[in-house]
């Protein structure tokens, strides 16, 4: 399961593959939010793939804000969470 879970998230921040896989091991709300990145990709992709610009616009702008929260994640390391 960590594994699909962060496949998303390793892609874009492949550097940092170590320190992701043991958040998402140790963190139950950074798991939530790979789970989030996820999601948004694969919308990301469909709406594209629609030809949705403004739909796409939007989760673009949206996978954009869950990859903030991701690293601040990786900034604050495996036991803290951001506050957002």
């Amino acid at each position: 399961m960590p594994e699909q879970l962060c496949r998303t998230v390793v892609e874009r921040f492949p550097s940092r593959e170590l320190a992701i896989r043991r958040l998402v091991l140790r963190n139950t709300e950074f798991s939530a939010v790979c789970d989030d990145h996820k999601a948004c990709s694969e919308a990301l992709w469909h709406w594209g793939y629609q030809g949705d610009k403004d739909r796409a616009d939007e989760y673009r702008a949206l996978l954009k804000e869950i990859e903030d929260e991701i690293s601040a994640f990786l900034e604050l390391g495996p036991s803290s969470t951001p506050q957002t």
